[in-house]
């Protein structure tokens, strides 16, 4: 089986902020990767903005080292948006994702996804609110193979229930390393009305791309379900 190194950012949000699902999709994403080939799963609860930017960083790092691994991210929990602070958004608006005491914005993040070796195959899923370009995929100045599918578009919100979100409670359950691109853009019909898939990529993938497996392309395209 192939080596999965997997992180997952739940923040223990409290007050008005509090969503009461959050732990029940880390048990499940959890699974999931464990399911993959993930040893130990990293949660970070607690993680402030920085503190997240610099984990990404350290799985950058092994991506220098272990070439025939496969590294996973999750996010669950806020997402939000702001007036572009850079001049690079096509809608006038940064992306953000909340973290238990901040924020942490696309620009930020894109720079994390630069410093992953050109041989690194990285996903990421993000089940939160404004979350279609969180990773600024688009910008197209990524190096490594990476996978961005989140739950809902920059301009839309997810649905959250005390049993977890709506889009982790639909996805875990179908990940398995034969999972294609194509199941994921199928996942749409299973969403609520207003809540569209944005899946995005690096590289140019075929719909039957093995989207946990060790399988790399070239070039970038964006795969936003119609």
């Amino acid at each position: 089986m192939t080596n999965l190194y997997s992180q997952l950012y739940a923040p223990d949000y409290t007050g008005d902020m509090f969503l009461p699902g959050i732990s029940t999709d880390i048990i499940k994403m959890r699974r999931v990767f464990r399911g993959l080939g993930s040893k130990n799963p990293r949660v970070l609860t607690t993680a402030s903005s920085e503190e997240i930017y610099q984990s990404i960083c350290g799985l950058a790092a092994i991506s220098w080292f272990r070439h025939e691994s496969i590294l996973c991210i999750y996010f669950t929990g806020h997402g939000t948006q702001r007036p572009d602070q850079s001049g690079d958004e096509v809608d006038g608006l940064d992306e953000g994702f909340v973290s238990s005491n901040g924020i942490i914005f696309d620009d930020r993040l894109l720079q994390a996804l630069s410093y992953f070796h050109a041989s690194a195959k990285l996903v990421v899923i993000i089940d939160a609110c404004h979350s279609g370009t969180l990773f600024d995929l688009e910008q197209g100045s990524v190096k490594a193979d990476v996978v961005v599918l989140s739950a809902c578009r920059d301009a839309e919100t997810t649905m959250d229930t005390a049993s977890g979100g709506f889009f982790t409670n639909i996805i875990a359950p179908m990940i398995t390393t034969d999972t294609t691109l194509q199941d994921l853009r199928d996942l749409q019909v299973r969403l609520p009305a207003g809540q569209n898939l944005s899946l995005q990529s690096s590289r140019f993938h075929s719909p039957d791309h093995r989207v946990f497996s060790r399988e790399l392309a070239f070039n970038i395209q964006t795969l936003n379900a119609p």
